[in-house]
């Protein structure tokens, strides 16, 4: 089991806001030394078949792995883009990544859920249809969060599922890469990733400052997300207050 310990930083109060510190995450890695037990996928599910070259056969990786029990919610994101994935990477539910139809073995495997079961589709018609939304009320309730740009659905999925968190998640918007890294990271800290880059704050600036969240951590370097960007998004007083940790 992988686990992250929770950096333990100070700063005086005239430097950061409320002594609160950001701190940026260049690089996160973890040695998995099998990847079956990465998965814990059980005995009768093949390595082979969840990495198989039709991926949307996949279907619930996560689901599989965890079961996915009576009046459960999986959320349902486009697999021919990343960012709705990368915003709901946190928060710890089934995810059913589709393309521009539901599959046949997607369709089978929605036939087998137990009753109750809802499903959240993440992101507007452009990404998952109405086509696939009205689909997929054959199986159970459906409900969409969507905003007008990745940055706001980032924030809807972060007000929906994370009450009263004490930090947030920075990841960059517009590629995916670091992003990978962050959900898990968000997952063990119960803090939300937000979706952001350089000359796009607001939507997760107001977030922030409408749950006082003056912590967090960005996964990428400056380039990606500035740290003027940062200071604006999380109230900072200054970009001293982003210390900057990376790999030995």
């Amino acid at each position: 089991m992988l686990s992250f310990a929770s950096p333990q930083f100070t700063a005086s109060s005239d430097m950061c806001v409320g002594s609160l510190v950001f701190s940026r995450w260049l690089v996160i890695a973890a040695a998995i030394t099998s990847q079956r037990e990465k998965t814990k996928l059980p005995t009768h599910i093949s390595l082979d078949a969840v990495n198989c070259a039709d991926w949307l056969k996949g279907l619930i990786l996560d689901g599989i792995v965890a079961g996915v029990g009576a009046g459960a919610e999986i959320l349902v994101c486009t697999a021919l883009n990343y960012a709705d994935s990368l915003s709901v990477s946190s928060v710890g539910k089934p995810i059913l990544l589709v393309g521009d139809t539901l599959t046949a073995a997607q369709k089978a495997y929605l036939s087998s859920l137990p009753s109750g079961c809802s499903f959240t589709i993440v992101g507007g018609t452009n990404a998952v249809s109405a086509d696939i939304e009205a689909a997929l009320g054959s199986y159970g309730t459906v409900d969409r969060l969507a905003g007008a740009t990745r940055f706001e659905t980032s924030v809807l999925v972060a007000q929906r599922y994370f009450s009263a968190p004490d930090a947030a998640v920075l990841v960059y918007a517009l590629d995916y890469p670091d992003g990978l890294c962050a959900g898990s990271l968000g997952r063990v800290l119960g803090a939300p990733v937000l979706l952001a880059t350089t000359e796009s704050t607001s939507a997760p600036a107001a977030y922030a400052g409408a749950r006082g969240i003056h912590t967090g951590y960005v996964v990428g370097g400056p380039t990606r997300i500035d740290d003027s960007a940062v200071v604006s998004i999380l109230g900072l007083a200054s970009a001293d207050c982003i210390l900057v940790r990376t790999t030995k």
